[in-house]
Protein backbone atom coordinates (compact mmCIF):
# COMPACT_ATOMS: atom_id res chain seq x y z
CA UNK A 1 0.00 0.00 0.00
CA UNK A 2 1.51 3.64 -0.99
CA UNK A 3 2.46 6.05 1.54
CA UNK A 4 -1.24 8.49 -0.03
CA UNK A 5 -3.10 5.38 -0.18
CA UNK A 6 -2.78 4.33 3.76
CA UNK A 7 -3.22 7.76 4.83
CA UNK A 8 -6.59 7.89 2.47
CA UNK A 9 -7.34 4.64 4.24
CA UNK A 10 -7.30 6.50 7.85
CA UNK A 11 -9.22 9.00 6.87
CA UNK A 12 -11.98 7.34 5.77
CA UNK A 13 -11.88 4.72 8.13
CA UNK A 14 -12.74 7.99 10.47
CA UNK A 15 -15.26 9.43 8.08
CA UNK A 16 -16.98 5.48 8.13
CA UNK A 17 -20.06 6.70 9.24
CA UNK A 18 -21.96 3.20 9.77
CA UNK A 19 -24.35 4.72 12.52
CA UNK A 20 -27.76 3.04 11.55
CA UNK A 21 -30.77 0.81 13.08
CA UNK A 22 -29.89 -2.69 14.45
CA UNK A 23 -32.63 -4.97 14.46
CA UNK A 24 -34.08 -6.35 17.84
CA UNK A 25 -36.03 -8.75 18.96
CA UNK A 26 -40.24 -8.29 18.59
CA UNK A 27 -42.16 -7.87 21.92
CA UNK A 28 -44.88 -10.95 23.02
CA UNK A 29 -47.96 -9.73 21.89
CA UNK A 30 -50.25 -8.68 24.46
CA UNK A 31 -47.63 -7.56 26.82
CA UNK A 32 -48.83 -4.19 27.73
CA UNK A 33 -45.19 -2.76 29.22
CA UNK A 34 -42.27 -1.80 28.47
CA UNK A 35 -39.14 -4.16 26.98
CA UNK A 36 -35.79 -3.60 25.87
CA UNK A 37 -32.55 -5.10 24.26
CA UNK A 38 -29.13 -3.71 24.67
CA UNK A 39 -26.77 -5.13 21.45
CA UNK A 40 -23.04 -4.79 21.47
CA UNK A 41 -21.60 -5.66 18.01
CA UNK A 42 -18.75 -5.17 15.63
CA UNK A 43 -19.34 -5.14 12.03
CA UNK A 44 -15.77 -5.92 10.30
CA UNK A 45 -16.38 -3.47 7.21
CA UNK A 46 -14.61 -3.22 3.92
CA UNK A 47 -14.47 0.18 2.20
CA UNK A 48 -15.07 0.76 -1.17
CA UNK A 49 -15.09 4.77 -2.86
CA UNK A 50 -13.89 7.86 -3.00
CA UNK A 51 -13.11 10.37 -0.59
CA UNK A 52 -11.74 14.15 -0.46
CA UNK A 53 -10.30 16.63 2.40
CA UNK A 54 -10.20 20.35 1.37
CA UNK A 55 -8.00 21.30 -1.47
CA UNK A 56 -5.86 18.20 -1.37
CA UNK A 57 -6.79 15.58 -4.46
CA UNK A 58 -9.20 13.40 -4.76
CA UNK A 59 -8.51 9.52 -3.26
CA UNK A 60 -9.75 5.93 -4.76
CA UNK A 61 -10.58 4.06 -1.86
CA UNK A 62 -10.45 0.17 -1.62
CA UNK A 63 -9.43 -1.02 2.14
CA UNK A 64 -10.25 -4.36 3.64
CA UNK A 65 -11.44 -4.35 7.44
CA UNK A 66 -7.69 -5.67 8.07
CA UNK A 67 -6.49 -2.21 6.47
CA UNK A 68 -8.81 -0.30 8.96
CA UNK A 69 -7.95 -3.42 12.51
CA UNK A 70 -4.75 -2.10 11.87
CA UNK A 71 -4.77 1.28 12.67
CA UNK A 72 -7.63 1.07 15.18
CA UNK A 73 -7.12 2.53 18.68
CA UNK A 74 -10.50 2.04 20.02
CA UNK A 75 -13.80 1.45 18.95
CA UNK A 76 -17.27 1.12 20.22
CA UNK A 77 -20.29 -0.23 18.89
CA UNK A 78 -23.62 -0.52 20.12
CA UNK A 79 -27.46 -0.31 19.93
CA UNK A 80 -30.85 0.01 22.26
CA UNK A 81 -34.45 -0.76 21.61
CA UNK A 82 -37.09 -0.22 23.80
CA UNK A 83 -40.83 -1.05 22.95
CA UNK A 84 -44.60 -1.04 24.52
CA UNK A 85 -47.33 -2.30 21.93
CA UNK A 86 -46.98 -1.03 18.36
CA UNK A 87 -44.90 1.73 19.39
CA UNK A 88 -40.48 2.00 20.09
CA UNK A 89 -37.41 3.28 19.72
CA UNK A 90 -33.79 2.70 18.73
CA UNK A 91 -30.71 4.36 19.34
CA UNK A 92 -27.32 3.21 17.97
CA UNK A 93 -24.03 4.52 18.89
CA UNK A 94 -20.32 3.92 17.25
CA UNK A 95 -17.01 5.66 18.91
CA UNK A 96 -14.09 4.89 16.59
CA UNK A 97 -10.56 6.25 16.72
CA UNK A 98 -7.87 5.46 14.64
CA UNK A 99 -4.35 6.80 14.42
CA UNK A 100 -1.21 5.88 11.45
CA UNK A 101 2.04 7.40 10.59
CA UNK A 102 3.65 7.00 7.09
CA UNK A 103 6.71 8.27 5.28
CA UNK A 104 5.81 11.10 3.48
CA UNK A 105 7.72 11.12 -0.57
CA UNK A 106 10.82 12.77 -1.18
CA UNK A 107 12.67 14.59 1.59
CA UNK A 108 10.65 18.41 2.10
CA UNK A 109 8.83 16.47 5.12
CA UNK A 110 9.94 13.18 7.39
CA UNK A 111 6.36 11.59 8.39
CA UNK A 112 2.71 12.05 8.34
CA UNK A 113 0.57 11.73 11.56
CA UNK A 114 -2.75 11.20 11.66
CA UNK A 115 -5.21 11.07 14.45
CA UNK A 116 -8.76 10.88 13.84
CA UNK A 117 -12.03 10.54 16.07
CA UNK A 118 -15.31 9.91 15.06
CA UNK A 119 -18.62 9.31 16.49
CA UNK A 120 -21.78 8.97 15.32
CA UNK A 121 -25.51 8.43 16.68
CA UNK A 122 -28.68 7.04 15.48
CA UNK A 123 -32.34 7.74 16.98
CA UNK A 124 -35.64 6.58 15.41
CA UNK A 125 -38.92 5.88 16.64
CA UNK A 126 -40.71 2.71 15.12
CA UNK A 127 -44.19 1.83 14.26
CA UNK A 128 -45.22 -1.95 13.89
CA UNK A 129 -48.01 -2.05 11.35
CA UNK A 130 -48.51 -5.85 11.48
CA UNK A 131 -47.75 -8.27 14.16
CA UNK A 132 -48.54 -11.36 12.93
CA UNK A 133 -46.32 -14.10 12.35
CA UNK A 134 -44.19 -11.63 10.67
CA UNK A 135 -44.02 -8.28 12.24
CA UNK A 136 -43.35 -5.55 9.86
CA UNK A 137 -42.40 -2.22 11.81
CA UNK A 138 -41.64 1.56 10.19
CA UNK A 139 -38.91 3.46 11.05
CA UNK A 140 -38.07 7.21 10.90
CA UNK A 141 -35.35 9.45 12.61
CA UNK A 142 -32.25 11.25 12.27
CA UNK A 143 -28.34 10.29 12.29
CA UNK A 144 -25.61 12.75 13.70
CA UNK A 145 -21.84 12.49 12.22
CA UNK A 146 -19.03 13.77 14.26
CA UNK A 147 -15.21 13.77 12.79
CA UNK A 148 -12.44 15.39 14.13
CA UNK A 149 -9.04 15.01 12.20
CA UNK A 150 -5.69 16.34 13.25
CA UNK A 151 -2.60 15.83 10.91
CA UNK A 152 1.47 16.57 11.55
CA UNK A 153 3.43 16.70 9.21
CA UNK A 154 7.22 16.20 10.75
CA UNK A 155 10.09 18.41 10.04
CA UNK A 156 12.52 17.35 6.71
CA UNK A 157 13.81 19.89 4.51
CA UNK A 158 10.85 22.26 5.41
CA UNK A 159 9.79 23.24 8.63
CA UNK A 160 6.82 20.66 9.93
CA UNK A 161 3.18 21.74 9.94
CA UNK A 162 -0.11 20.99 11.70
CA UNK A 163 -3.44 21.14 10.90
CA UNK A 164 -6.68 19.60 12.23
CA UNK A 165 -10.06 20.35 12.01
CA UNK A 166 -13.77 18.96 12.59
CA UNK A 167 -16.86 18.24 10.82
CA UNK A 168 -20.45 17.40 11.64
CA UNK A 169 -24.04 16.69 9.97
CA UNK A 170 -27.00 15.53 10.46
CA UNK A 171 -28.88 13.16 8.16
CA UNK A 172 -33.05 12.67 8.63
CA UNK A 173 -34.21 8.50 7.02
CA UNK A 174 -36.79 6.35 6.99
CA UNK A 175 -36.83 3.03 6.65
CA UNK A 176 -38.48 -0.64 7.11
CA UNK A 177 -37.78 -3.37 9.25
CA UNK A 178 -39.22 -7.31 8.62
CA UNK A 179 -38.82 -10.50 11.18
CA UNK A 180 -39.84 -14.05 10.09
CA UNK A 181 -39.82 -17.04 12.93
CA UNK A 182 -38.94 -20.06 11.13
CA UNK A 183 -38.41 -22.35 13.78
CA UNK A 184 -38.24 -22.35 17.56
CA UNK A 185 -34.92 -20.57 17.87
CA UNK A 186 -34.34 -18.94 14.50
CA UNK A 187 -35.54 -16.14 13.21
CA UNK A 188 -34.69 -14.18 10.19
CA UNK A 189 -34.67 -10.06 9.85
CA UNK A 190 -34.54 -7.91 6.85
CA UNK A 191 -33.98 -3.75 7.09
CA UNK A 192 -33.44 -1.14 4.79
CA UNK A 193 -33.58 2.64 5.10
CA UNK A 194 -32.73 5.58 2.70
CA UNK A 195 -32.32 9.50 4.18
CA UNK A 196 -30.12 12.08 3.48
CA UNK A 197 -32.27 13.71 1.06
CA UNK A 198 -29.61 16.95 0.97
CA UNK A 199 -30.62 17.94 4.70
CA UNK A 200 -26.78 16.35 5.10
CA UNK A 201 -26.01 14.02 2.95
CA UNK A 202 -27.18 14.12 -0.82
CA UNK A 203 -28.50 10.97 -0.47
CA UNK A 204 -27.57 7.48 2.33
CA UNK A 205 -28.84 4.17 1.89
CA UNK A 206 -28.50 0.80 3.80
CA UNK A 207 -29.79 -2.84 4.15
CA UNK A 208 -28.81 -5.56 5.76
CA UNK A 209 -30.19 -9.09 6.31
CA UNK A 210 -29.64 -11.36 9.79
CA UNK A 211 -29.77 -14.69 11.32
CA UNK A 212 -30.88 -14.72 15.03
CA UNK A 213 -30.58 -17.94 17.16
CA UNK A 214 -32.05 -17.53 20.89
CA UNK A 215 -29.94 -19.24 23.32
CA UNK A 216 -31.96 -17.81 25.83
CA UNK A 217 -34.89 -15.68 26.78
CA UNK A 218 -32.15 -13.39 27.64
CA UNK A 219 -29.85 -13.85 25.18
CA UNK A 220 -29.81 -13.73 21.37
CA UNK A 221 -27.01 -14.25 19.26
CA UNK A 222 -27.12 -12.31 16.16
CA UNK A 223 -25.34 -12.75 12.57
CA UNK A 224 -25.60 -10.73 9.23
CA UNK A 225 -24.48 -8.87 6.44
CA UNK A 226 -25.16 -5.03 6.10
CA UNK A 227 -24.57 -2.71 3.06
CA UNK A 228 -23.99 0.96 3.65
CA UNK A 229 -23.56 4.14 0.97
CA UNK A 230 -23.07 7.63 2.03
CA UNK A 231 -22.88 10.36 -0.87
CA UNK A 232 -21.49 13.39 1.10
CA UNK A 233 -20.76 16.64 -0.72
CA UNK A 234 -20.25 19.85 1.56
CA UNK A 235 -17.81 22.39 3.33
CA UNK A 236 -15.08 20.83 1.61
CA UNK A 237 -14.93 17.39 2.39
CA UNK A 238 -16.38 15.05 -0.35
CA UNK A 239 -17.14 10.85 1.12
CA UNK A 240 -18.64 9.07 -1.35
CA UNK A 241 -18.27 5.12 -0.15
CA UNK A 242 -19.57 2.35 0.25
CA UNK A 243 -19.60 0.20 3.20
CA UNK A 244 -20.28 -3.39 3.32
CA UNK A 245 -19.07 -6.58 5.42
CA UNK A 246 -20.36 -9.16 7.75
CA UNK A 247 -21.57 -8.73 11.54
CA UNK A 248 -21.43 -10.65 14.82
CA UNK A 249 -23.86 -9.11 18.20
CA UNK A 250 -25.01 -10.10 21.70
CA UNK A 251 -28.57 -9.18 22.32
CA UNK A 252 -29.35 -8.97 25.70
CA UNK A 253 -33.23 -9.14 26.98
CA UNK A 254 -34.59 -7.47 30.39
Amino acid sequence: MTPITRVGTVLIAMVLVIVASHPAAAQTPGDPGWRFEATPYLWAASLDGKTQVGHLPKIDVDAGFSDILDRLDIGLMGAFEARQDRWGFLFDGQYIKVSDSVHTPGSLFGKLDAEITQQGYALAALYRVSEGPAPLDLAGGVRYYHINVDLELTPGQLAGRHEGGSQSWWDPFIGVRAQYPFADRWSLVGYADSGGFGVGSDFTWQALAEINYRFSPMFIGKLGYRRLHIDYDRNNVVYDMTASGLYLGLGIRF
